[in-house]
């Protein structure tokens, strides 16, 4: 059974409605596909596509759960309070988008609820797939929050456990203190079956608003921005036998699962942020396959858990380079 997708996309700079990025894409995914068919064999459902269709709306009090959950793969490892990260989200209305479906006409004569009962018919699903969103972790105001408070504290934290050179650990430090820069958290997260081009417009509706928002006095000019993405390396579950062999017999038993080749190959899990990690000024990482495994990201656990680390590289990247990571990304999905 293949997975297809085909994707176009159309932006909506729009202020007085929820919706602002309209990201439509037809996909076939492989899990939804297999429960909904149980009664058909793998030969008939060979060639099948199921129709998704994807729009950015403004992040709204009803969609709190979904975002939280999401976010809980971003900050896999840290010790953060989504709630109080998620209401931030929430509250900024005026950047950033969640990603839902949208509910065709097909969809809609099915559903049945109050708003439809009432002549007012859902036009979107309530589950997020995605959110693309920024907030500023060194604005006076938000220092004063114990959610970013926290999350600066456990990125320095993490930086300076990490096996990053001393000089990053002094650049990351002096960049994140420094009063005269202005830094901006960059949040890209999603399910992860869906591909990296409704990313894109994502980003660039985000870049617009950020620009428009600047335009008011709103403090959204970044010096700097911090992306943590979520990269992975494979072992053998021989490799990791023996090295655990070899930790117990010199008596040390902590951080087996930080040892791993560096010759591995990083695996991006979103594939556009690749394209940040080749314009970051600086970058570190640590490991997070210790840490409880997550409902968003449990996709093929069974399958590679023995065969792979899980890392969150955490990336440095300057406002001035923003731009280039799009379109090195926006020229990798094409090829």
């Amino acid at each position: 059974m293949q997975i297809q997708f085909n994707f176009f996309s159309e932006i909506h700079n729009c202020t007085t409605m929820p919706k602002k990025a309209k990201i439509s894409e037809q996909m076939k995914a492989l899990q939804e596909f297999e429960d909904s068919s149980n009664s058909e064999t793998d030969e008939d459902a060979i060639g099948q596509i199921v129709n998704v269709n994807f729009e950015g709306f403004t992040p709204q009090e009803d969609d709190f759960h979904g975002i939280q959950r999401l976010l809980a793969q971003t900050f896999r490892g840290l010790d953060v309070n989504l709630s109080d990260v998620t209401n931030m989200i929430i509250q900024q209305n005026y950047v950033g988008c969640v990603l839902k479906e949208v509910i065709d006409d097909e969809k809609e004569a099915m559903e049945v609820d109050d708003d439809a009962l009432e002549g007012e018919p859902d036009t979107e699903s309530d589950y997020i797939f995605g959110i693309n969103t920024i907030l500023n972790i060194s604005h006076k105001k938000k220092l004063e929050m114990d959610c970013i408070k926290s999350l600066r504290k456990e990125l320095l934290k993490r930086c300076s456990a990490s096996k990053c050179s001393d000089e990053v650990k002094e650049n990351f430090q002096s960049i994140l203190e420094d009063a005269s820069n202005s830094i901006g958290f960059l949040i890209n997260e999603r399910l992860v079956n869906l591909p990296s081009d409704v990313a894109i417009p994502a980003f660039h509706t985000l870049k617009s608003e950020m620009d428009e928002s600047n335009s008011i006095g709103m403090p959204f000019k970044f010096s700097h921005l911090i992306l943590i993405a979520k990269t992975y390396k494979f072992h053998t579950l021989k490799s990791k036998k023996k090295m655990r062999k070899m930790k117990e017999k010199q008596g040390e038993t902590s951080q087996i699962l930080d040892d791993v080749d560096p010759s591995k190959k990083e695996i991006y899990s979103n594939s556009e942020e690749e394209c940040f990690s080749e314009v970051a000024s600086l970058s570190f990482e640590y490991c997070v396959t210790d840490c409880n495994s997550l409902p968003a990201e449990s996709w093929n656990e069974k399958e590679v858990d023995d065969k792979r680390q899980q890392f969150r590289k955490v990336l440095v990247v300057p406002m001035t380079r923003f731009s280039e990571a799009l379109l090195k990304a926006e020229k990798a999905i094409e090829e």
